[in-house]
């Protein structure tokens, strides 16, 4: 396993973490902790794909769980900050509602790819579309 699958994986492991901290109202700034939490998952998924195609280690793998866990990590926090009411309830559902149009576009845009990349060792071109 590379570097860019490993930090894919770690920010998979960082949301229940980040939910953790964010909900556990008996540990001192959790919430700090949080937020520290998603700003250093936030910075792996810039370097997992740019460590990726700088150096040649795109694969299958990651090409499937990168997205995964990008809608994971941003999805869990708009939920939690709405959810506690640190953001207004109105834009809470824009917010949320954009994320939806954009994943569904992504999901869309990516389903019928994705069982000839799970059944088949074929190749899928890595873009640009799933870092939006």
């Amino acid at each position: 396993m590379n570097l860019p699958n490993k930090l894919t994986f770690l920010r998979i492991f960082l949301v229940p973490l980040l939910m953790f901290f964010y909900l556990a109202t008996f540990i001192p700034y959790g919430k700090v902790i949080a937020v520290v939490i998603f700003i250093g998952a936030a910075i792996t998924d810039h370097f997992d794909g740019k460590l990726a195609r700088k150096h040649g280690l795109v694969t299958d793998l990651g090409k499937l769980l990168d997205p995964l866990a990008d809608k994971m990590l941003y999805t869990c926090a708009f939920f939690l900050i709405i959810a506690d009411g640190t953001v207004a309830s109105p834009w809470g559902v824009i917010a949320l509602s954009i994320l939806g149009i954009i994943t569904g576009k992504v999901k869309a845009a990516t389903t019928p790819i994705m069982p000839r990349v799970i059944r088949t060792s074929a190749r899928v071109n890595a873009t640009l579309r799933g870092e939006w």
